[in-house]
């Protein structure tokens, strides 16, 4: 009687206990393996999505701490912050777009001396490298005109307007974006993304998204103050040493701060171009205003506002800015820092800081 009650015990397998099946593990291990197969294969497709969610989590970090301070309920706080901040967007790009405008309109009416300069100089670099005929700007005209000419003016005309298209939709997308994030609770998002892991790494999740927060605000907060002072310091500059289209150089030296590296060596090399048609003084000049720029924003700047960043190093930054651009395009470009302080959080609550928790 009493081997057929173990042999009929429903844990027991021929009077041995059965072994223990881990259900909820197995469907974990599922679950992710269908959702890494689905991002590899429609991983094109996520780019941009992925790439939106990061901005928009990284403007939300900055205005969430003003949607607590209303004394109204987190909904409606979140939806005034939110239509606020695009309010805001919106009349910062009318006003430049209104301070560009006269500037731009009076330089193009010098264009025909500024063209004769820009001759002048390219044929001097001709004739010292022994180019002939020298390059001109007609000829420059003429081979960008081959190469659309080559590619298929329609192919380009279709190219540039996804792209811009694309850029039109990320921007939209971040705004709704960052608009759902400061409406909703964040436990409503992150929540089901911790029920998809195991137990024994809820608690590092939770950590590196909670330093993930202020480092993204940070360098939000950084990269803002950082253009505007940049752009600043590069107008006053221009306009002391007298060099032509001090205002858009300067507008567009401020917003290529959002590239580390890249961005100000752009800045500097198209300043530097428009200086070589004035004379040598320019020319020094901007060589001046781009090395004081450097030396303020790399101790003052920087260490002030992004001392609460992650400090990630210059090589670093210039590998990983090319590696996201092949990866995300132009957009991983602009985002490279986000993406690292994305990735460096995540190897630093898994990988150095296991147990710190």
């Amino acid at each position: 009687m009493a081997e057929s009650d173990k042999s009929e015990h429903p844990g027991s397998i021929n009077g041995r206990n059965a072994p223990a099946v881990r259900v909820y593990p197995l469907l974990g291990i599922f679950v992710w393996s269908v959702v890494l197969l689905i991002f590899f294969r429609l991983f094109n497709q996520l780019r941009p999505v992925l790439l939106g969610f990061l901005a928009a989590a990284a403007v939300a970090s900055v205005l969430r701490p003003v949607v607590g301070i209303l004394p109204t309920r987190h909904s409606l706080s979140g939806a005034i912050v939110g239509l606020s901040f695009l309010l805001v967007v919106a009349g910062i790009l009318a006003l430049l777009t209104w301070l560009l405008v006269a500037p731009v309109r009076n330089q193009m009416q010098q264009w025909p001396a500024l063209a004769e300069s820009l001759d002048n100089l390219l044929r001097n670099i001709s004739d010292r490298f022994g180019l002939s005929p020298p390059v001109t700007i007609e000829t420059i005209g003429e081979q960008i005109a081959g190469i659309f000419t080559s590619n298929g003016l329609g192919e380009i005309f279709a190219q540039t307007t996804d792209i811009v298209t694309s850029i039109g939709i990320g921007l939209v997308f971040v705004f709704l974006g960052t608009l759902y994030m400061l409406v909703e609770n964040p436990g409503t998002l992150v929540s089901p993304v911790l029920r998809l892991l195991p137990s024994r790494f809820t608690p590092n999740a939770k950590a590196a998204l909670a330093d993930l927060g202020p480092r993204l605000r940070w360098w939000v907060l950084g990269t803002l103050v950082s253009m505007t002072l940049v752009g600043v310091a590069n107008y006053i500059g221009y306009v002391i040493i007298g060099l032509q289209f001090a205002l858009p150089l300067a507008i567009f030296g401020g917003l290529a701060e959002v590239v580390p590296i890249i961005g100000p060596l752009l800045s500097f090399l198209l300043a530097l171009m428009v200086a070589a048609t004035m004379d040598l003084t320019q020319i020094v000049g901007v060589v001046i205003v781009y090395l004081i720029i450097q030396i303020l924003e790399g101790y003052v700047i920087l260490p002030l506002v992004m001392k609460r960043a992650v400090h990630i190093p210059p090589v670093v930054t210039l590998f990983t800015i090319v590696l996201w651009g092949k990866v995300f395009g132009f957009i991983g470009v602009l985002l490279a820092l986000p993406i690292n302080l994305f990735l460096w959080t995540l190897l630093d609550r898994f990988v150095i800081r296991p147990n710190d928790v």
